[in-house]
């Protein structure tokens, strides 16, 4: 199966509304492995990974705010790209490059 194919099953999207935005998120997150873990090409095993990340960023992209102050005003959304990324970390660090500047 193929990778936005999974994604759309793992978030229970049907149809191809949301095929360009989908393609979108799973490009930019495997970037952001990529860029993590300072290498070139996403390793199989990272594959399902991948598709996990992706659910995240495609699910904290949707703009719902998960509490809103107020007095001074605030509006926290559910989750950033750094939560997302420490709640991987774990399963990045296995493939994780050290770069020498």
């Amino acid at each position: 199966m193929e990778r936005l194919a999974r994604l759309k099953m793992l978030l229970g999207i049907e149809g191809t509304d949301e095929d360009e935005r989908l393609t979108f998120v799973l490009e930019s997150t495997e970037q952001k492995i990529l860029n993590y873990c300072n290498i070139k090409e996403l390793p199989a095993e990272l594959e399902t990974v991948l598709i996990e990340m992706s659910a995240n960023f495609y699910d904290a992209s949707d703009g719902v705010p998960s509490s809103v102050q107020v007095g001074d005003t605030s509006v926290q959304y559910r989750r950033d790209e750094d939560s997302i990324i420490r709640e991987y970390k774990a399963q990045l660090h296995r493939f994780r490059r050290v770069v020498w500047s």
